[in-house]
């Protein structure tokens, strides 16, 4: 119930407002301009403001008020009109200008109307605030990074399919983040879900939706991601991991846009733009027979190629700053500094994990410094088991034992025995960086979970 002031000293028209307004909304008066103003202060949603008071002019008012609250609806009532008085009213802000005696539907009409409006406008803003909450920051200056933010650019007011690739951690969720944020369907859904990280059994369930009764356990109608995001963005990210028979259901939502849910026999239309994203090599996974080539064709309709973070070392700087103050608000820290030799430090290192792998580093780097300055040997202490993890000082330290066995023995293969070294000690290495999530590690390392567990028993890897 909406609150209205009426400012006015004619008893009879107060009367008549309450008696037509006050089903809906709840209704005060004030008969002089200065106890109007005391009213005000309650904060009513709209004012019904007579053009002549004993104490003001009710232009004088109209300006006081709309200082006060800009955008509020004022509407003038008048018995004195004229074409000076409705123009000067409206020219100063006012919504609308009724004359005495005016019609009782029309009061209701107006007072509908610019209720409403002043709805409309405050969830406009909202959906403003919130889109530009949601803005994607994608820090970076390099040639290769300004290249990514043409096609951005280019490709994002553009109805189309967009496929990015890009290793590990290099953005492609904020890239696709930012593509829909400067599209038509900015204010609409944006809906992610990562093709590894629903098992494949369910991920059917998980895109097209369910229909009650369609498997053991289906208790109820269930939306799906793709009518979720119907008006806005799908982003399917690691999409190479999706099984043969969910590519062939996808691409008939491409090719219709239409999805039939699980247990359902009849499609219904949607509107979605998809977004995929892969670290893997579509084209060569199109030749083993692992990827759909008409899906492929599909979803590459526009692709951006995402850069890693050692081919735009410039970018390494800013980037750490940004994690930086990042790190700060988020930790809750205070403020904290690089110290001398900790940006070219930082600029000197491979970064196999890209940019989530620096961010990382820097939250970490954050909590273990015990003053406002991170020293370099800060950094040291905390990238200190990075040097190990290259395949590099793999092969220096264990090739040359590898090598002196082979002197001893009549038969030795090389090759397979160096495979399965380096596939031991990568996994290794990950799973344990993971912490034991077997999800996570087959993230990192570019492969599908089924894969890992299957190395990790092969190669007897114990894990979660």
């Amino acid at each position: 119930m909406a609150r209205i002031l009426l400012i006015d000293d004619d008893e009879s028209i107060a009367w008549v407002v309450r008696k037509t307004l006050e089903a809906e909304h709840a209704v005060t008066h004030a008969a002089t301009g200065a106890e109007g103003f005391r009213l005000f202060e309650d904060g009513p949603a709209l004012v019904l403001l007579d053009l002549r008071l004993p104490d003001a002019s009710g232009l004088d008012i109209l300006k006081t008020l709309l200082e006060k609250r800009p955008g509020l609806p004022v509407v003038m009532v008048t018995a004195h009109g004229g074409m000076e008085s409705a123009v000067e009213a409206m020219k100063l802000g006012a919504y609308d200008y009724l004359e005495k005696p005016f019609d009782l539907d029309e009061l209701r009409i107006v007072v509908r109307r610019a209720l409403e409006d002043v709805a409309m406008r405050s969830e406009l803003v909202r959906l403003r605030a919130q889109v530009a909450d949601e803005a994607p920051l994608i820090v970076g200056s390099s040639p290769a990074m300004l290249s990514v933010f043409k096609s951005i650019g280019r490709i994002a007011p553009r109805p189309v399919t967009v496929l990015i690739l890009g290793e590990s951690g290099t953005g492609k969720d904020l890239v696709a983040r930012a593509i829909h944020h400067n599209s038509p369907r900015a204010s609409k859904p944006y809906i992610v879900i990562n093709s590894a990280s629903v098992p494949r059994d369910l991920l059917e369930a998980e895109l097209f939706g369910v229909r009650k009764g369609a498997f053991t356990g289906a208790d109820k109608d269930r939306q799906g991601k793709i009518a979720a995001a119907s008006g806005g963005t799908l982003f399917l990210d690691e999409i190479g991991e999706m099984a043969l028979e969910t590519q062939a259901k996808l691409l008939r939502v491409l090719e219709d846009q239409t999805v039939t849910p699980l247990g359902d026999t009849q499609p219904y239309s949607v509107d979605v733009r998809l977004i995929a994203a892969t670290n893997r090599d579509l084209e060569k996974d199109v030749e083993a027979g692992r990827f759909r080539e008409d899906l492929f064709y599909r979803l590459n309709v526009f692709s951006i190629q995402l850069p890693p973070l050692r081919e735009r070392r410039e970018d390494i700087v800013p980037l750490a700053e940004h994690f930086l103050k990042r790190a700060e608000d988020q930790l809750g820290t205070g403020p904290k500094a690089f110290g001398e030799g900790c940006l070219e430090y930082l600029s000197e290192q491979n970064w196999p994990g890209n940019v989530r792998e620096l961010e990382n580093a820097i939250k970490r780097v954050v909590l273990v410094s015990s003053g406002p300055m991170i020293e370099k040997g800060d950094l040291k202490l905390t990238l200190k088991g990075k040097k190990e993890m290259t395949l590099d000082v793999f092969f220096a330290d264990r090739l040359r034992g590898l090598l002196g066995e082979i002197s001893r023995m009549d038969q030795f293969n090389l090759y397979d025995t160096v495979i399965k070294e380096v596939d031991r000690a990568l996994i290794k290495l990950v799973v344990s960086h993971t912490k034991g999530n077997q999800l996570a590690a087959a993230r990192i390392l570019g492969i599908n979970r089924n894969t890992l567990r299957k190395k990790m028993t092969d190669l007897k890897i114990k894990g979660k």
